[in-house]
């Protein structure tokens, strides 16, 4: 059963982000389901991690990629402070797992550490290593003009550094099958473009 939090958050992200199956409402709805099941597993805060997986892309698009958790959890502060009403320290630990689910701003004293983090984290990556999420990064790069070369060892390289960057074990049983999906297919794509 969802919590009302949880449930007036889904309401919110999905009428600010939209329905489109790739970048909208639907791919925070897939991140939160897949945060759940991890918390389910291996603990942690399931309310925590459900809603700061409903924001944390909330803001994000192709002008934005560097910038979008900090914008996204912007949004996340003013609704968990005046929508939901949630105490300081709990609005702080949702800010922080959104602005560390993007690999591309972690740095030495600025990563994932508590559970809740790492399972947004591994719950994101579950999403951009799956067979959507090739094909959102395929959309994606091909708006940037990409040669075909170039966008294939991208998403070899997309792909291949989010897999390596997950946390949990339990992700990695989870994403078995899309992984395998994936590696096979960039392998035939490049065997049939001779790499």
């Amino acid at each position: 059963m969802i919590d009302n939090a949880i449930e007036n958050t889904q309401i919110f992200v999905s009428k600010k982000m939209g329905q489109d199956p790739l970048f909208g409402y639907l791919h925070a709805e897939r991140v939160r389901m897949n945060a759940l099941k991890l918390a389910e597993t291996l603990g942690g805060n399931k309310q925590i991690v459900q809603i700061a997986a409903l924001f944390d892309d909330i803001s994000f698009n192709k002008n934005n990629v560097e910038t979008h958790a900090i914008e996204s959890a912007n949004i996340a502060k003013t609704f968990l402070e005046h929508e939901l009403k949630f105490p300081t320290v709990k609005i702080n630990a949702i800010l922080n797992i959104i602005k560390k689910h993007e690999r591309r701003v972690w740095s030495e004293d600025f990563k994932p550490e508590t559970l809740e983090e790492k399972i947004v984290f591994d719950a994101e990556v579950m999403e951009r290593v799956s067979a959507l999420g090739f094909v959102k990064f395929i959309h994606t790069a091909g708006t940037l003009n990409f040669n075909s070369r170039e966008l294939i060892n991208l998403l070899n390289d997309f792909i291949e550094n989010n897999y390596s960057a997950i946390f949990f074990d339990e992700t990695k049983k989870h994403l078995e099958w899309d992984y395998r999906l994936v590696g096979t297919m960039l392998k035939n794509i490049k065997t049939e473009c001779e790499f």
